[in-house]
Formats: C-alpha cells, sequence, structure tokens
C-alpha cells in the first residue's frame, strides 16, 4: 500500500518541481530586460550681444589712439581744435564674441557726423550706431579786422585771431545792414587756426553793415577797429581785381598756375615780382577765357623763391597787384 502512494507522489512531485523551475526562469527573464533611455543632447549657446567694446582711429597721431566714447547709439570722437580733422579714418573696432560689424573694422569711412555702423549679433539681432564728431575748441580769440571800408569785391579777406576750428563746414561768415532788412552769408575760402578766409561778392549792395563770424560752438560779433562798430560797403568797381593776393601760394617751375579775379578778360601778359630782386620775371599766358579767371605757366627756367607782386597787363596799360607765390622745384 506505502509502494502505490510513493507511486502516485512522484508525478506529483515532479511535476511541482517542473512548475518551480518554468516559474524560476520567467522570472529572471522580467529582471534583465534591458530598457532605452533617451538623453537629451548638449545646448549650444549663440551670443546675442550687439555692443561695441571699443573704437579708436591712429588720425591724430600714430603713437596716439583717440577712443571714442560710446554712449547709447552714438560714436563719439572728441577732436582737438588746434589739428586739421581727417576727411576720413579707419577705425579699429573691437565687438564681443562672434559679432561682426559693416562697415568692417579697418575700413576707410567719412569722418563726419552720420556715419552709419551697424553691428550683428551671431543670433543675427542688429544695432545700428553713428559717428559723432565733436571738436574740442577753447574760446576765440577773435582779433580786429582793421579795414572799415568793404570796397574789394571778389577780393578774399582775412581775419587775425586764434583758435579757430580749421573747419568750412562750421565756420559762417555774415553780413547784417543796420535796419535788418538784409543780410548775406559770404562765401568761405578755407579757414586757417588764425581766422577765416572770404569772399565778398558783387551781389552785396553797398550800405553800412554789421558782422557777424560764427565758428564752432561761438558767435561773435566782429567790429573793424576800436569805437567803430560796423562796415561800409562801397559800390561796385570795374577795376581789374585778383583774389587772395596777400595769401601765399606754393607752385613749381613749369606747371599751370590759375589766377581767379575780376575783370580779367582783357588781361594779355602776366610778369611776377621777385622780392631779393625787385623786378618783374615774365610768365607765359596759357588761357584767358573767362572774365574771372586767366591761367598762367610758369616756365621752368623761372627761378626758385618768394614772389611778392603780380603786374597784369591789360588793353588799357598795366595793374600791378598784390601777390604771393613761392616757387619751388
Amino acid at each position: 500500500m506505502d509502494n502505490i502512494r510513493n507511486a502516485f507522489h512522484l508525478p506529483i512531485t515532479i511535476l511541482l518541481i517542473a512548475l518551480g523551475s518554468i516559474v524560476a526562469t520567467t522570472g529572471c527573464q522580467k529582471e534583465y530586460i534591458d530598457k532605452e533611455k533617451i538623453i537629451a543632447p548638449d545646448t549650444l549657446q549663440v551670443s546675442g550681444r550687439t555692443h561695441i567694446v571699443d573704437f579708436a582711429i591712429d588720425n591724430y597721431s600714430k603713437d596716439t589712439l583717440l577712443h571714442a566714447s560710446l554712449i547709447g547709439d552714438s560714436i563719439i570722437i572728441y577732436w582737438p581744435y588746434y589739428a586739421t580733422p581727417p576727411k576720413t579714418i579707419k577705425p579699429a573696432i573691437l565687438l564681443p564674441d562672434s559679432a561682426t560689424v559693416s562697415p568692417a573694422t579697418g575700413t576707410e569711412v567719412p569722418f563726419v557726423t552720420g556715419t552709419k555702423y551697424t553691428v550683428t549679433a551671431a543670433v543675427g539681432s542688429k544695432k545700428e550706431y553713428f559717428l559723432k564728431v565733436v571738436i574740442r575748441q577753447r574760446a576765440i580769440t577773435p582779433g580786429e579786422f582793421a579795414n572799415p571800408v568793404l570796397n574789394h569785391y571778389g577780393y578774399y579777406e582775412w581775419y587775425h585771431g586764434d583758435y579757430y576750428i580749421t573747419d568750412t563746414a562750421q565756420t559762417r561768415i555774415y553780413l547784417t545792414s543796420l535796419d535788418s532788412t538784409r543780410e548775406y552769408r559770404l562765401p568761405l575760402t578755407h579757414v586757417a587756426p588764425a581766422g577765416p578766409a572770404f569772399v565778398l561778392p558783387p551781389t552785396v549792395l553797398p550800405g553800412e553793415y554789421t558782422m557777424r563770424l560764427v565758428n564752432g560752438l561761438y558767435t561773435l560779433h566782429v567790429t573793424p577797429e576800436p569805437g567803430v562798430e560796423t562796415f561800409i560797403v562801397e559800390p561796385v568797381t570795374t577795376a581789374v581785381l585778383i583774389h587772395a593776393g596777400g595769401l601765399p601760394k606754393t607752385a613749381k617751375r613749369g606747371q599751370s598756375l590759375v589766377v581767379r579775379g575780376q575783370h580779367l578778360a582783357g588781361v594779355g601778359t602776366g610778369a611776377f615780382l621777385r622780392n631779393d630782386a625787385s623786378v618783374y620775371v615774365p610768365v607765359t599766358l596759357e588761357a584767358n577765357t573767362a572774365a574771372d579767371q586767366v591761367t598762367f605757366r610758369l616756365p621752368e627756367t623761372l627761378p626758385v623763391g618768394t614772389y611778392t607782386g603780380l603786374r597784369l597787363g591789360t588793353t588799357v596799360g598795366n595793374k600791378n597787384l598784390t601777390y604771393r607765390l613761392e616757387v619751388v622745384e
């Protein structure tokens, strides 16, 4: 009987062992199944900075950089009054990160207020900047005009003073009639540190005038001499006159020289007065096709040196005029 009972339990025992083995195996498979884990990629940071770190020019002196003041959208350059401003500059521009600027650093641009720069950040954002030129100016010492009568129509006149900005764009001269019914802005030829040179055109009517001079930050009331407040403009003359006769000019031997003035249509000959010999040296008339200018050719043999006068031969005789000329090789 015991044998029959053991024989009956044996299949059951084997079956239980087999089921346990299956359960154990199934459990191990679930425990070691791999799972996919998604890892986010690295983030690339791109700068959005559009400011200018530094803006410098070497036009004042090769060993002295002028650095701009960077305020808002302004690139401010303070230029000393006693130095002639350059026409153009090639600034060195320092930018943040991977930003770019147009025009690029080192590119030649006009040295004038309003010149535009555009900075582009690495992300593509942009910002515009504008150059602002400021002349640092001392108070002007105007000097005296020393001539209350203006009768040299077409002549260039001169002020004697100090600390003028040598920029015609920042200089203006006005004549205003005493009754304030007429005002003329006089054309300028140039401006030196000692003062501006101007033209008195024949359109200015005869009469009594006050004179106003604007140079940079300063506006001056100009008087001809102590105790005299006004200028007298005389009627137009028909005499042969030349412009800027008293202002020094430099020319080379063999080159053409244009002399400007008025009533020059009748000029047929010319000769320059040598300062050291007090003799007139003839020059060749090259062109005389207008009433306001005549062209001479300086001979290759013309002595080098200083000349202080010009003799013009006209249909009514010779006209000796002041004319300063420096002849060089």
